[in-house]
């Protein structure tokens, strides 16, 4: 049994961290014999398959699948918006717009032609997305 308060309720000293108290950090004797012999080669094979199978297992639990999700009102409402950007774009407003939140004279905005059709391009970018993330979601197995 560990001395300390660190020792036990911690795997700080414990060199293999695997979550199991089994004072792995201990060291043999010494005076242990080496096994002498040649390994068994049947052995050696199971071992292998046995590393193999969790190695396949562990990339199956950790893959991320591109699972295609159909969701309707996203690709709608994502066509929408680059209908409505590209509209802007192509026929760039002058115009005036006020904003009655702000009390400031800064309540009123002149927006260009040119930033009318950045505006437009941006909204094209955002519906872009919302049809690519409402068509193809990464998911989890």
């Amino acid at each position: 049994m560990p001395r300390n308060w660190i020792d036990r309720n911690t795997t700080a000293n414990d060199l293999l961290d695997d979550g199991v108290e089994n004072f792995s950090d201990v060291r043999a004797p010494e005076s242990t014999p080496a096994k002498e012999g040649t390994p068994d080669p049947a052995a050696i094979a199971s071992k292998q398959r046995t590393r193999d199978a969790v190695q396949s297992d562990l990339r199956r639990q950790l893959a991320i699948e591109w699972r295609r999700a159909w969701s309707p009102f996203g690709i709608g409402l994502g066509l929408a918006l680059i209908v409505a950007g590209t509209l802007e774009m192509l026929f760039p407003a002058d115009m005036i717009v006020r904003h009655p939140a702000m009390k400031s004279a800064g309540s009123v905005e002149h927006v260009t032609p040119d930033r009318a059709m950045f505006y437009g391009g941006v909204i094209v970018a955002v519906g872009v997305a919302l049809v690519a993330f409402a068509v193809v979601r990464p998911r989890k197995r």
